[in-house]
C-alpha cells in the first residue's frame, strides 16, 4: 500500500555534508479536493515550480490552476508566506503576459 516515496536530500547553510531526508507515504489514495489544505497547497507550489522550469511532466497545468489551487487552500497563514507565494504567482503571469507582448 505504498503511494509514493520521497528523498530530499539538503545541505545546512554553513555546512559541507548532504543530508538525506527518506519517507515512504503509505494508504489509500485520496482525491485532490477531498486531501489537506496543506497538500492542496504543496500541490500548488510543486505545480508552479513545474511550470516555470518548463518540465515535461508539467502536463496541462498553468498558473490559472495553481492560483486557483492556491487560493482555495490557503488556509491559516499566521507569517502571510501563503498570501506572499499567490503573489508572487499573480506576478509571474503579469510578467509573461507583459513579455508574450498581450
Amino acid at each position: 500500500d505504498e503511494i509514493l516515496a520521497v528523498d530530499i536530500r539538503y545541505k545546512e547553510p554553513d555546512g559541507d555534508t548532504s543530508n538525506l531526508v527518506s519517507r515512504v507515504l503509505t494508504g489509500e489514495p485520496v482525491k485532490l479536493e477531498e486531501s489537506s489544505e496543506n497538500f492542496r497547497f504543496s500541490a500548488a507550489v510543486a505545480m508552479c515550480a513545474l511550470i516555470l522550469g518548463e518540465s515535461k511532466y508539467s502536463g496541462d497545468a498553468n498558473l490559472d490552476a495553481v492560483l486557483e489551487l492556491a487560493r482555495a487552500a490557503k488556509g491559516s497563514d499566521p507569517h502571510g508566506y501563503r498570501s506572499e507565494f499567490i503573489q508572487l504567482v499573480e506576478r509571474v503571469k503579469l510578467i509573461k503576459r507583459l513579455a508574450s507582448g498581450e
